[in-house]
């Protein structure tokens, strides 16, 4: 058998290029990973022999265990990229009990044809520099790349991205595929040692050989050689002399006939240019447990791969390492060249230690090929490049912004930035943020409101974080964005439980990380204001399921909290109580309560004693003690009419009606949820009645009213999804995997099953007794149904669908659901209502 080389082969309407690890259809670049690209070669260049899988197997994948079934699923991908149907295999054919051939009539393409013109005209190395290897993942980049420069209304098109995008790379691998299309040539101009914007001019009459004659200025010259000629040239590195973009549009006025590809970290700004952001490569969403399969083939992880077995011949990506490899892609942002760094490193570390090291990102990505610039060597160089080229006002907002983890707003940099000025003259804010966008050290994200979120990708914030450090700004900048996000929260918090809450709570979330930052700084500065944060975000952790992470906060500031005052302390025993019984730990629970009760009594505050004899009631409930619940329930129910609390009432009767369901009183149940849920739809609370909905689907179902549970569950669904509580969303998985077993429908019971407990794995939510008890009595009826191999593939597919997929799967039930087709069968009843956590009235809301 041949072994994998660099030629290039034609067959019907493809090429196949191995010098470019390209699969081309008419011209365009066919989208295939690694593996594909390798067996299709195979081959190939054995066309009319049959090869055994297991000669197969060793060629793609050498010195490697590979199931068959992974070379099965990369022959389907190739078929259907050739649009080979069942029966009907024009160019891959299967052999019975022997392997297969590839059967399409197959010619060599003269190589040395392709590369005539790097060699006549480029100053720098082709698209194959030694390496580099072969560009991965940018196949519809360079598509596009291509039909604006041949098809556009634009001749200049410039590639802009941060440094270690690709963006040479791609312009490389443009030029590869371009040589045909340009007459005269296609040529490569580096500017990275340029510095002056007269030396464009040299450095470009250098790459197409025209030499200065008859004492002419080389720029007539130049404009001479251009003018009758198709040239495609290549302008790498613009970004330091932008100030000669004006030579470029001289150029183009002169030659019809010329086009340019520029690269550069900011646009050139001409009338002639057409921008095209460079973006990372693509990486796996990280809320979906997608298969070694599916994650192969994002852009970022099949890089990883192809780097790592180049740096390690026995690196094989599979399902030990899969998830590893995922999370230091996301980590990297997708971004190449740090991916191609830290997949370097498989040489001594394993990918969990490499992911271990990503805390130190700037010193792990280092040791690129020697034979490259020093920007590409290391990711710090590729940062130092863009830094060094910034005016003094913008290296001093460009650091400052480091402070701000995971993003921030444009209200929020003004704030702290300014605030560190004290008094000094800097560029104003808002023109520099656009200035370090327009030269891609800032991303942006468009919100649903109109505005935009900005953001550093992680190794530019790490690079950022360092040179903030060196100058001395570190400790009052941290203290200034602590000061402004401690704000930020005491402004919410009386918004994060009523009418607002959602878009409140959208607000504060996006601030996690910020918020992490200034706990972390108050806490060993500040306690008090430690305490005065961590409270501020009680609802934040308990309605956007952050419980682990929340009880850890609150127990911290809990701690520190005597002699604070009574209300603070309130508000941190109430939240952490829910946290700690949302989580199981019904004792705890209880104790904070009680010391939450007792503030109240000892201040004399009627609605902090209400809001905690619910809470007691609600744990007390959960651990059999009905009685004591109930009167504790309708105490507070009479308080809460005393009072004119609204909210606090409709939380009263959705607990009483809560522990009627549980002793088998349905109608009396119901008719309080019902009252609760007018109250709350009145006052507009959308986290509560989303919860109230799917209490009554429960009541409905255990009453055998399956028709009503449905549309509960229904509503209940649409809302939970809009205000992003994820355990609601659990109830209504739960509640309509119950359905779709009464309607004999086991295996979408299974996958709805599966994805509700993907959903608490994920949450760290231990479920409430009555709800297990109800999850494993439609559970076990959907195993008596299916037998075991198709129960536990229908429950691990629920798994695997991630949040989106399974509300998907959940409304598509809905939308195929006909109540006629229901079972008539009455199933005994099960105590399902969960206790709701969402309407814990706090007494200052």
């Amino acid at each position: 058998m041949e072994a994998l080389t660099k030629k290039i082969y034609v067959f019907g309407e493809f090429k196949l290029d191995g010098r470019r690890r390209l699969l081309l259809k008419g011209g365009r670049a066919v989208a295939l990973n690694s593996n594909a690209f390798d067996l299709l070669s195979v081959l190939v260049e054995n066309g009319g022999l049959v090869l055994s899988k297991d000669q197969l197997l060793e060629a793609v994948w050498p010195g490697q265990f590979v199931e068959e079934n992974n070379l099965t699923v990369h022959i389907s991908a190739l078929r259907k990229v050739f649009g080979e149907t069942k029966g009907a295999h024009r160019f891959i054919l299967t052999i019975p009990g022997r392997g297969y051939s590839f059967v399409e009539e197959v010619r060599r393409e003269d190589e040395q044809a392709l590369v005539k013109t790097f060699e006549t005209g480029v100053t720098g190395p082709p698209a194959e520099h030694v390496g580099l290897g072969p560009i991965i993942g940018r196949s519809a980049e360079i598509a596009e790349v291509k039909t604006h420069l041949t098809a556009g209304s634009k001749r200049l098109v410039t590639l802009t991205g941060a440094g270690g995008s690709g963006k040479t790379r791609l312009a490389r691998a443009v030029a590869a595929e371009m040589e045909t299309e340009f007459t005269d040539g296609v040529f490569f101009v580096d500017l990275a040692a340029v510095d002056t914007p007269d030396l464009v001019i040299d450095a470009t009459a250098a790459a197409l050989n025209v030499r200065e004659s008859g004492g002419r200025p080389v720029l007539d010259m130049l404009k001479e050689f251009l003018r009758e000629r198709r040239i495609l040239l290549i302008l790498d590195n613009f970004e330091q002399i932008v100030s000669a973009a004006p030579l470029v549009a001289e150029l183009l006025r002169t030659a019809a006939g010329l086009r340019v590809l520029a690269t550069s970290r900011e646009p050139l700004r001409l009338a002639d240019e057409l921008e095209m952001a460079v973006q990372p490569l693509a990486v796996p969403p990280r809320d979906r447990n997608l298969s070694v399969e599916e994650l192969s083939a994002f852009g970022a992880i099949e890089l990883f791969a192809v780097r790592a077995r180049e740096a390690r011949s026995t690196f094989a990506f599979g399902d030990e390492n899969a998830v590893i490899v995922a999370e230091i892609c996301s980590r990297l942002d997708g971004l190449p060249l740090a991916i191609e760094l830290a997949a370097a490193r498989v040489k001594l570390l394993s990918p969990v230690a490499i992911l271990a090291r990503l805390r130190d990102l700037l010193r792990l990505l280092a040791g690129g090929a020697k034979d490259l610039p020093s920007r590409q060597r290391t990711m710090r160089g590729a940062i130092a490049w863009s830094y060094q080229l910034l005016d003094t006002d913008q290296q001093s907002l460009f650091r400052r912004l480091a402070v701000f983890s995971d993003g921030f707003s444009v209200e929020a940099a003004e704030a702290v930035v300014e605030a560190g000025n004290e008094g000094e003259t800097y560029l104003p804010v808002l023109d520099g943020l656009s200035s370090l966008i327009e030269k891609n050290l800032l991303t942006h994200r468009d919100l649903p409101d109109g505005g935009v979120r900005l953001r550093m990708l992680e190794v530019v914030r790490e690079f950022a974080l360092e040179t903030l450090r060196e100058s001395g700004e570190f400790n009052a900048l941290r203290s200034l964005h602590a000061e402004y996000f401690l704000g930020l929260a005491e402004e919410a918090d009386p918004h994060l439980n009523g009418v607002e809450s959602v878009e409140w709570l959208d607000t504060v979330e996006a601030e996690l990380d910020n918020f992490r930052l200034a706990l972390n700084w108050y806490f060993a500065n500040d306690p008090d204001a430690a305490i005065r944060l961590s409270a501020a975000l009680r609802f934040l952790w308990i309605y956007r399921n952050h419980f682990t992470e929340g009880a850890g906060w609150m127990g911290s500031a809990l701690e520190k909290s005597d002699g604070a005052d009574y209300s603070l302390r309130f508000k941190l025993m109430h939240g952490l109580a829910v946290l700690e019984r949302v989580q199981g730990d019904y004792e705890a629970a209880k104790e904070l309560y009680g010391g939450a009760l007792e503030e109240g009594i000892a201040a004399g505050d009627r609605r902090q004693i209400a809001s905690a004899k619910s809470g007691l009631g609600t744990t007390l409930m959960l651990t059999g003690e009905q009685d004591q619940a109930i009167r504790l329930f309708e105490e507070t129910l009479a308080a809460s009419r005393e009072l004119d609390d609204e909210p606090l009432a409709a939380y009263a009767l959705i607990c009483l009606g809560t522990v009627f369901g549980i002793d088998g009183r349905p109608a009396e149940a119901r008719k309080l949820l019902e009252e609760s849920l007018s109250i709350l739809r009145r006052i507009g609370s959308k986290e509560a009645v989303s919860n109230n909905l799917n209490h009554l689907g429960a009541v409905a179902f255990d009453a055998g009213d399956y028709n009503a549970a449905q549309e509960f569950f229904a509503e209940g669904l649409e809302l939970s999804r809009e205000v992003g509580n994820r355990i609601n969303i659990i109830d209504s998985l739960n509640g309509f995997a119950a359905l779709a077993e009464r309607r004999r429908d086991p295996e979408t019971a299974a996958r709805l099953a599966g994805a509700a407990q993907n959903l608490a794995d994920s949450l760290a939510y231990d479920p409430e007794p009555a709800e297990r008890d109800f999850c494993e009595s439609y559970l076990e009826r959907v195993r008596t149904s299916l037998d075991r191999v198709t129960f536990e593939r229908a429950f691990e597919e629920g798994r695997a669908i991630g949040l989106d997929g399974s509300v998907a799967l959940a409304v598509g039930f809905n939308a195929r659901f006909d109540g006629s087709e229901m079972s008539e069968i009455v199933i005994e009843r099960h105590s399902y209502s969960r206790i709701v956590i969402e309407e814990e009235i706090d007494p200052d809301n």
